[in-house]
């Protein structure tokens, strides 16, 4: 942790609570710390996302509209997601659309797989399921662990969710296994508290792969 920046020691050791200890809350502390010493912006995207593994979704919306460390289409998506976690799909899709809008729309949108993953999860809030699994493909198809074995089943693992928003359960945990093979994908926390998950917890092979992962197999 020495040899990193303030905010990534942070960010780190935030993380590190999470995964080996559970300890949300310690984890919540230690990036309150760091905000009171490197201010708003450095590390409020860690703080949205730990704030929504913590369901305080009053907090994570407040970051979002108050950080200026986020762009208009980062505060409309990360508002899609929060809405999703709610369950508040009508306000989700709201902010999915204009997501969509505004994004399709910027010349200077550079087309990678973060951008064609992006647009996958808005168009599925959205309710357009036939555009946000070419795009979720288009995406897994630019970056997999066959082409980067370190952002490759990070990006498999968020492909994973597009599948099961839109009902594809199967496809989505054909993906959700083959990305944990793989170094680097999301973690037993990311799975125990990211909503994405929430419509196969009671699978038969979610159960199955995360007795695996808790096992160390």
């Amino acid at each position: 942790l020495k040899f990193m920046g303030a905010t990534e020691r942070y960010a780190t050791r935030a993380w590190m609570a999470v995964e080996s200890r559970g300890g949300l809350e310690e984890a919540w502390a230690i990036l309150q710390e760091g905000r009171q010493e490197l201010g708003p912006g450095p590390l409020d995207d860690t703080m949205n996302w730990l704030a929504l593994y913590r369901r305080d979704y009053d907090t994570a919306l407040e970051i979002v509209r108050d950080s200026p460390a986020f762009t208009q289409a980062d505060s409309l998506w990360k508002t899609m997601w929060i809405y999703l976690e709610m369950g508040q799909r009508k306000k989700a899709g709201e902010a999915g659309s204009s997501y969509l809008r505004l994004r399709l729309d910027d010349p200077q949108s550079v087309k990678n797989h973060v951008y064609y993953r992006l647009l996958a999860h808005a168009a599925a809030a959205a309710g357009d399921s036939a555009r946000a699994i070419q795009w979720a493909e288009t995406s897994i198809k630019m970056m997999n662990p066959a082409i980067d074995a370190v952002n490759g089943p990070f990006n498999l693992s968020w492909g994973v969710g597009v599948y099961l928003a839109t009902g594809a359960l199967e496809r989505g945990l054909d993906l959700l296994e083959e990305s944990q093979a793989h170094p680097n994908a999301h973690t037993i926390s990311d799975m125990k508290y990211v909503w994405i998950y929430d419509v196969v917890r009671d699978h038969p092979r979610f159960i199955a792969l995360m007795e695996r992962l808790k096992g160390g197999r």
